[in-house]
């Protein structure tokens, strides 16, 4: 049984009729379907999604604080990092907030509880190069390098990090820098 709500955005309401047909059309075992929609401009009809709203951008506005002091340096709004912190914040809520009956979102989901180390985003490390595959180290070459991590990778379980080069990849094994040396204001810049 499915229900999907949300406001009254013209976006919103295209990704919602979309996401039904879709279901409709892959998922065999659906019972029930539907979305819900509130009043126009009543907010307060919405109360459970306004206070998911208000946990996440709590979250978020933390997560940027805490990281702002470490760096000793503002995050502007359109910075590359941002969208990395809301997806932080939202994934700190599911693995570890609990709900009445003693779970975390996560746990509802997975039937398991999040099992990684939790990590401050933005933190520098070292991560397990992949030992097969096209990217993986040769025999003789380093086995670890140094990057910065910027989140989780719900599918796969894996870290998701920031490399010297500038691109992301994905880790299974991440080890934390010492404290003084976790966070780095030019390596983030950038």
């Amino acid at each position: 049984e499915l229900i999907l709500k949300g406001d009254n955005e013209p976006a919103l309401q295209a990704l919602t009729a979309r996401a039904l047909e879709l279901i409709r059309v892959r998922v065999a075992k659906v019972t029930k379907i539907g979305s819900e929609t509130p009043p126009a401009y009543d907010s307060q009809s919405n109360g459970a999604v306004e206070v998911g709203v208000m946990l996440i951008r709590g979250m978020f506005r933390t997560i940027r604080l805490c990281l702002e002091a470490r760096l000793d340096r503002k995050i502007p709004a359109d910075h590359a990092l941002v969208p990395w912190l809301l997806e932080h914040a939202c994934l700190l809520i599911n693995a570890k907030s609990r709900g009445a009956d003693g779970l975390t979102g996560w746990a509802r989901a997975r039937g398991r509880n999040f099992a990684q180390k939790l990590v401050g985003c933005g933190e520098k490390g070292v991560y397990k190069l992949p030992m097969k595959g096209p990217h993986a180290a040769a025999n003789m070459d380093a086995k670890w390098a140094d990057g910065t991590f910027v989140g989780y990778r719900w599918a796969s379980n894996t870290y998701a990090i920031e490399t010297r080069e500038g691109g992301i990849t994905t880790a299974r094994s991440l080890n934390r820098a010492p404290m003084a040396n976790r966070w780095c204001p030019d390596t983030l810049s950038n």
